[in-house]
This record gives C-alpha cells, structure tokens and sequence, in this order.
C-alpha cells in the first residue's frame, strides 16, 4: 500500500494530470526587433529574438500557461486575434514586460501622411488663370472681368436684360430675346491680341451657363468671332449643341462637331467647347461630360483676322433665346477635370467646397481622431474644425490649411477590432487599445471569456470590450473605458457571472445614439463595484435588458443621459433579484424621464422589473430620485438620500407612475426609510392610486410648499394632507433632516437629527458607510455614527467587556 502511495504522485507528474503547463514559454514582441525571430527571448537580433509584429503572434501556437508580452513604449498597427487557448487555471497571459508606458495596439493608421498626400477640395479660381482672355458675370453690364484687357462689350440699343431672378452665379443673369435681336459685341479693334479668333491659335475654351427658352428655326449662336468665319458655338435646330471652326492653314476651310444630347427649353445647362491643338480633337462638354463621343478630329490652325466677338449671335443673324450666365474665353484648352471644376465651383471656386482637403484611403474608416483626442464627426459636408467624410476611397477632412500643419495627428480607423478572441481561458494585462472601426476587444461565442486587468481602451466606434454567449466567470479589474460610439463595456447572454470592480467608463453613447456605461444583457451573477460611471450621451451608468443576481454597489454614476442604475425587463425577459447598494449617483439630467435609480418593463411585452432591493444609496441633481415605473412589482427602496431632484412640473424625488400603457401601475413595491429633499422639485409623484398595494412609510419629507406632494395627479401642500388623501406614510415625517452640508455632498446626520432612530427595521444590517446598525435605524443612507458608538459602548459595558 505505501509503494501505491509513492507511485500515484510519480504517475501524476509523468502523465501531467492534476497540474499546469511545467515550463511555460514566454514570447516577445517589440517592434525594434528583427523580423524573424521566434519570440522567446527579449533579444533584438538572432533566431530567438522577440517578435516584431502581431502577425507573428497571431500565427505562433503558444500553449496553456504561456505568456506573450509586448514592450512597453511600441505602438503596433496591427489586429491581434488570439491563436490557442489556454486551460483551466492555466489560461494565456497577453501582457506587457519593460520600462514606460503600456504597449498600445491601434486599430487605425496615421493619416495625415505629407503634404502631397491632401489635394484642397476647396474650388479652384480660374479667374486667375493665366490663359483666361475674358469673362462676363453679367452683373452690372457686360464688361470683361478679367483686367486683361479691354475686352468690354459695347453698349447698345440691342443689349439684353438682366434677370436679378434666375441666374447661376452671382446676382444676376444676361437675359436674350431673339425675337428683340438682342446680343452683346466686342469691337476687333477692342479685343486683346491674344482674343480666339483674333489670333491665330490651335487651342482655346469656351464655357458658360444657358437656359434656351425656344427650338431655333436653323441655330441660335452662344458666341462667335466671324472673320469669314472663325469660330461659333451654338445650339442647332434639333437643340444639339454644334461648333463650326474655320482654319486657314494648306487651302483652308471648315470642321464642325455636333453634340449627341438635345437640350430642354427652360432648363439651365453648363456648355463648354474646347479645341486642344494637342490632342487635335474638338470636345463638346454638356453639365461637364464629354457629348460629342471621343471628339472631332481637328489638325489645324483657327483662321484670324479682324472680326468682331458676338455674345448671343453669329454675325447679323442666329439670335440667342434664352438667359446667360458665367461665359469666359481661354487660349488654352481646359481639361475634362477643369471643366468639371468649373461647373461645379464657378469661375472663381466660391461655390465649391471650402476648407475641405482630401487624399486616398482605401479602407473605408468609420472613426477619425484629430490632435490625438479629438474625435471627428463625420459630416458629408465638413465645415468646421473636427468634421470629416469618407467617399468612395477618399477622406475628406476639414483644414484651412493644408492638414498636415493644421492638424499635429490624424488617425483614421482601418481595423473592426483591436483584439479578437475565439480562443478559451485567456487573459488580458496591461495593454492600450485604441481607434477602431467597431469594437475593442470582442469575444463572441461559446468561449470562456477572459480575465481583464490593467487595460485603457479609447476611441471605439461601437464599443470597448463586447462578449456575447461567453462561458466561465470572469474579473475585470481596472479597465478604464472611454470614448465609446456606444457601450462601455457589453455583456450579453453571459450567465456565470464574475466581477467587474476598480474601472472608470466615461464618455460613452456618443456617436451612435444607444449604449450603456456598463450594458448587461440576458445575463446573471455579476457584481459591478467601486467603479467610476460617467458621461453617457445616450444611456444609463449600468443598463441593458433582462439581467439577474447582480449586485451593484460603491459606484459613483454621474452625468448619464438617462438613468444612473436601469432595471429594466423587455421581451418577455424579467430584470430581477438584482441588489442596487451603496452607490452615490448625480446630475442625470439628460432625458425626461432619467432617474437615479429606475425599475420598469415593457408594457406589451409581458416582462417584469421585481423582487429588486434598491438601499443605502445617496443620489442627487438627477430628474428624478427614484422612478418605479410600468410593470414594477414587489421592489424594495430602502434608507436612500435623495437631494434636488426635479425642477418642474412632475419632477419629483420619489415618482410611481405608470409610465408607457397607462394600465400597469407599479404594485406591491416599498418605500421606506428615505429622505427626500426638494430644492425646486416635487418630494413624491403618482400620477394614480394604483391598487394600494404600494406601501410607503417612515419617510422623510422636506419642505412643505406649495404642490411638494402629488397623488393621484392632485396636488397636496403638506405632509398631513397627502397622508390623508394617500393612507400612506402614517409614520413619515416632514422636517428638515439636519444633514451636515447636503449642498456640498455631505449626507451624513446632524447628531441632533429628528431622522435618528425614526426608520423602521427592514432587515438590513450595515449603512452607506458600512456601520453595523444596532439598533432601530434612521431615515437615510447614514446610520448617525454618535448613537453607534454610545450603543456599542453602552451594549459592551452591559455585557462587562469594558470592566
């Protein structure tokens, strides 16, 4: 029998059972080694150096007990998605070894790049340009803005009228009437020398906005140099847009081009013709697309001479119908881009995008972060500092400069998550997660979720950590959360519990209009303490649907959209047997209805908020103190503080009321042992009788005025009426509790309190602070620490332990 003893030991170690991983391996990653290495040292060089990329961790096979350590100070760009897994008690450890700061893993890339990089989106101004010979606004006459000559129409009898109306850029339009033969000329001898028609040239454009308003019988002239015939464009007799060009070179002659488009009368179209001695091709732009198929062969020189430049006619003949605006000439010809610009920008850009920069990025981000903390608002127009847009493998960003000195950082999500698990017994220690796409961290599936302590994880678009149908208990140990789209932190479906403690999750819900600070849903046995919950834009401090045995407590919630703890049932799923203690929550005021501590369900769905115990807890500068709402039945509200909450109207310290449906009353809740003090708000509100099955009692009330108690929509005055008017509250009080300094966060009781010792016994057993309570309770969170003291003394010395 003792050899057996001896050889049982000896066959556990030979065959592992009962025991870990003996010689567990450690692996390395710092971004300053060489690639190559198998990990297992910290050494820089050789074939056991440390890692350099994730890639090489995520294809190692490290086993149960193993470790993988990043070097603090590195930044990686790179998802990591966890190889194997771990065993029980013997998990693998995703850390950190060195000097400095936390070894971050990003989700996006740095793209503010260089200069080169960003084209200004902004319109571009082709009056400056240094080939453009006239252009007429038709603002004030038909002078030639350029200030490159004289190239001013004359005045006439025959000019047509502006139209302050119906114009394209500007103030106002020129407006023809070809049954008025009206049009605008320029003299030969008024025309720069470097004028179209007027020189011999092989390029030149011609663009403006028209409106025809009739079919012309044989054509109706833009504009045109005649010199026995240079160059017209016009729109013909089928409402195509045509260009006849006369050249002089060899034996002469002409070459003319017609659009494929007719044009609408009554519509306003952008018009260019553009003859590129270059390509040797005439092109006929119509609202920026090229309309006269791959242009018209053209090998020539434009004939010059001494004609006039007619706007709205071809010689003494081809009157325009219809209005004109934005026509200039360049002797050059303009790229399909340019014309483009044009018609989009104006002549002088102003009507194109402003202070908008953009560059190529292939992979579409969801999340952009400027000067390092700054997250971007998408806009699909950016015009303030911050705003961005991407389209179709471009970003957009907003700068009045160009960004790389506008902005110190720009860093664009590229990746969905930073850390993807698929993996069972994991764990997670300091690490920073940052600037991803959707979430952080993510374990979706029948996984053991992991244990997290340590971490900082920012800038998510969705949320920081999501587990979703995870096995396994788990502790989540300072983990701070921020800048969320969503949720915090997101549990659903995960019924084994664990701990989450010691965590700060702020400034979550504020992208994407939902989510909680802590969001549990479908999920059971989790105790959520001494964390810091703040600034939620959307949701609650702790929220979600349908969670169970939870025990909240030592929290402080503060500046949450709705409600600091949300008990809430939905879809046929009850929020039960959950346990709100302890916690100071403040200053929810975002929504009407935001609350410290809220208990309701769905009216039409058949769920339930109940058998809650809501105690000890110190909540003010909320909407509302405690709100027990539709389907609330058989809660517990016990020795809270409540301070200034509510305003106006219905706002009150403690309000029962049907909420959605109107015929689900809350029933048989409790409360009692509270303090309700009002600054501007009412103390209570129900806004019916229910079935009397609520009870409340030993309660104190302060002040009295005017409407302070609402019962039944009937405003009371005092105490005494709504006694009376409720049968509640026979035992309540309505006088100043004499806390210490209430103003400025200080609950505790004035030794000269008249709450001391006037609660009732509701079979709790420590106060607020912990203070055993030893005899019959205040109303409040703090058991009055005097009365403990002389009643622990008095109780030790009638039991001789002081002798």
């Amino acid at each position: 029998m003792k050899k057996l003893l001896y050889i049982i030991p000896i066959l556990l170690l030979l065959f592992g059972f009962g025991i870990g991983n003996p010689d567990p391996t450690v692996y390395y990653v710092n971004t300053a080694a060489d690639a190559g290495g198998d990990g297992t040292t910290q050494e820089l060089t050789g074939e056991h150096c440390a890692f350099k990329t994730i890639a090489q961790v995520n294809a190692a096979s490290p086993a149960a007990g193993d470790s993988v350590l990043f070097n603090k100070g590195n930044t990686w760009r790179e998802q990591l998605t966890v190889p194997t897994s771990g065993s029980d008690g013997s998990p693998i450890t995703f850390g950190a070894y060195g000097e400095g700061v936390n070894p971050i893993i990003l989700g996006s890339i740095e793209a503010i790049g260089e200069s080169g990089d960003w084209t200004d989106e902004g319109g571009t101004d082709y009056t400056a340009d240094g080939n453009i010979v006239a252009y007429y606004y038709f603002e004030s006459g038909a002078f030639d803005q350029s200030g490159t000559g004289d190239n001013h129409v004359d005045d006439a009898d025959s000019d047509p009228s502006a139209d302050a109306v119906d114009y394209q850029q500007g103030l106002q339009s020129a407006d023809f009437e070809a049954d008025s033969s009206q049009y605008l000329q320029c003299a030969t001898a008024n025309l720069t020398a470097d004028f179209p028609g007027k020189v011999a040239s092989d390029s030149f454009t011609v663009v403006a906005w028209i409106k025809p308003e009739s079919t012309p019988g044989t054509r109706h002239c833009i504009a045109s140099v005649r010199n026995t015939n240079s160059w017209r464009f016009q729109k013909n007799k089928t409402d195509k847009l045509y260009t006849k060009i006369s050249y002089s070179d060899g034996e002469g002659g002409e070459v003319g081009s017609e659009a494929s488009t007719a044009l609408d009368n009554g519509t306003w179209y952008h018009v260019a013709l553009v003859v590129d001695g270059t390509a040797n091709l005439i092109y006929i732009y119509l609202n920026g697309n090229l309309d006269n198929g791959e242009g018209t062969a053209f090998d020539h020189t434009l004939v010059s001479g001494t004609g006039n430049f007619d706007i709205g006619r071809e010689f003494n003949d081809y009157y325009f119908d219809g209005k004109m605006d934005e026509l200039a000439i360049f002797d050059r010809a303009l790229s399909s881009a340019e014309i483009t610009a044009i018609k989009d920008d104006g002549l002088d850009g102003s009507s194109g995008a402003t202070n908008v920069w953009k560059r190529t990025l292939a992979t579409e981000c969801k999340i952009v972060i400027f000067d390092t903390t700054n997250w971007g608002t998408e806009d699909a127009t950016p015009d303030a500092q911050y705003e961005w847009d991407w389209v179709s493998n471009e970003l957009f960003v907003y700068a009045t400069e160009n960004p790389t000195t506008y902005y110190s950082s720009i860093e664009a999500g590229q990746r969905d998550n930073c850390i993807s698990n698929t993996k069972d017994y994991v764990s997670l220690d300091g690490l920073d997660l940052k600037g991803v796409n959707d979430v952080g961290f993510i374990s979706n599936g029948s996984y053991v979720v992991p244990d997290m302590a340590n971490l900082t994880i920012s800038y998510c678009r969705r949320t920081g950590i999501w587990w979703e149908d995870n096995t396994g208990t788990t502790t989540i140990d300072n983990v701070d959360v921020f800048y969320c789209g969503a949720s915090g932190l997101r549990i659903v479906n995960s019924t084994s519990g664990g701990t989450i403690q010691n965590c700060e999750i702020g400034h979550v819900g504020i992208k994407l209009g939902w989510g909680h600070n802590v969001d549990v849903e479908d999920s059971d046995n989790f105790t959520i303490e001494s964390n810091r919950l703040h600034h939620n834009d959307s949701g609650s401090g702790v929220g979600g649907d349908r969670y169970n045995s939870c025990i909240i407590q030592n929290n402080e919630i503060n500046n949450v959209y709705y409600t600091g703890v949300d008990l809430t049932g939905h879809v046929a799923g009850d929020c039960e047997y959950n346990i709100v203690r302890y916690n100071i929550i403040h200053d929810n005021t975002g929504a009407a209805n935001d609350a410290g501590v809220t208990t309701w369900a769905e009216v039409d769905e058949g769920a339930y908020s109940r058998y809650n115990e809501i105690y000890y807890n110190i909540i003010y500068g909320c909407t509302y103190g405690l709100y027990c709402s539709s389907r609330s039945e058989y809660n517990e509200f016990y020795n809270n503080v409540i301070y200034d909450c509510g305003d106006s109207g219905d706002e009150a310290g403690i309000a029962i009321t049907e909420g959605q449906g109107g015929a689900t009353f809350p029933v048989h809740n409790e409360f009692k042992n509270n303090i309700v003090y009002a600054v501007s708000g009412k103390l209570i509100y129900t806004n019916q009788a229910g079935d009397g099955t609520n009870t409340l009692d030993y309660n104190c009330y302060y002040p009295e005025d005017t409407g302070h108690f609402e019962w039944n929509d009937t405003d009371y005055d005092t105490l005494a009426a709504y006694q009376t008017a409720s049968s509640q509250d026979a035992n309540g009080i309505a006088v100043d509790p004499l806390m210490l300094d209430p103003a400025n966060g200080n609950f505790k009781l004035n030794p000269h309190s008249p709450c001391i010792n006037k609660g009732t016994d509701v079979s709790l057993t420590e106060d607020y602070e912990g203070l055993k309570i030893r005899h019959a309770p205040d109303i409040g969170a703090h058991e009055n620490q005097a009365n403990v003291l002389f009643f622990s003394w008095f109780l030790r010395d009638f039991l001789g332990v002081n002798k």
